[in-house]
């Protein structure tokens, strides 16, 4: 602990300064003035940290006749002071994103510290680096949500100062790529097969996905990793026709991503000629 001198005297009176020592740091610093100059008094360490300095007695003159004090001053240790870090605003960012926290504390009675951050979402209490009484760290947000940081700052003589951050995280919908059928011109009657992959930066999200073929809707058939994946499905065209082929991604959350393919001739052998609206490029061979 810290070592406090009160009192005494120079070569003329009574003292009323004090000054505190402080083994880690190897230092001297002022303390508080006394009520009044005393000298030859008892100091009585408290169990609660503070001090009491009794009796004694005080002259203004040195070689005159001390002056019994019948008093005692109190000194309230404030005792070592946790870190306190500068506030740091709230943030909202969209999921996927980097969230990059730069801060900043003060702490003038230790020389070193360590941090902590909790994130909030279950990624577990982390450490990590300062530079002197400044840190800056960062942290993907995987889904959705309002998270809590709290960020920790213990110092060498074990105090801890606590701050908190609040993240709002947005969802982002889900981005569908393009649509390949296995062939843009058949026969009516038979089958056709499309498939599209899909991106989402929320990797935790989960999704399902709707095809609509221009003449009814089925569901897609979805395979996915983090968040991102493919759908397909087959589907026939009973009647000739020019089709358009959209296909919709949801994710767990509401968000929609969509993707059209134009367009799919069906047709009739045995029909005639092809009608319909729309214009058609045909494949190559």
């Amino acid at each position: 602990g810290r070592v406090m001198v009160s009192g005494g005297t120079d070569d003329f009176s009574a003292l009323q300064l004090s000054d505190i020592y402080d083994p880690t740091t190897n230092s001297w610093t002022a303390g508080p003035n006394l009520p009044s100059p005393r000298a030859l008094s008892v100091v009585v360490p408290l169990p609660n940290g503070n001090i009491l300095n009794i009796g004694g007695g005080n002259w203004s003159v040195y070689g005159s006749t001390l002056t019994p004090l019948a008093s005692a001053d109190l000194y309230i240790s404030t005792g070592n002071q946790p870190p306190s870090i500068n506030v740091i605003p709230d943030s909202t960012i969209n999921e996927g994103d980097t969230f990059i926290i730069n801060g900043s504390f003060n702490d003038p009675d230790s020389t070193n510290w360590t941090g902590t951050v909790d994130y909030g979402d279950g990624s577990n209490i982390q450490p990590f680096a300062l530079l002197g009484t400044n840190f800056s760290f960062n942290h993907i947000y995987k889904d959705n949500g309002v998270y809590l940081i709290s960020i920790n700052i213990t110092d060498n003589l074990g105090a801890t100062g606590n701050t908190t951050v609040q993240v709002i995280v947005n969802n982002v919908s889900p981005s569908v790529g393009v649509i390949t059928p296995s062939t843009s011109l058949l026969e009516i009657n038979n089958s056709i097969t499309a498939t599209a992959t899909f991106i989402d930066p929320g990797v935790l999200d989960t999704h399902t996905a709707s095809w609509n073929w221009g003449d009814g809707s089925a569901p897609g058939f979805i395979t996915e990793t983090e968040g991102s994946g493919s759908v397909s499905n087959s589907h026939i065209y009973s009647s000739p026709g020019v089709y358009t082929a959209t296909l919709t991604v949801s994710d767990k959350d509401g968000g929609l991503g969509t993707s059209t393919y134009q367009y799919i001739v069906a047709y009739d052998p045995n029909a005639g000629f092809l009608t319909g609206s729309g214009n058609y490029d045909s494949q190559i061979g």
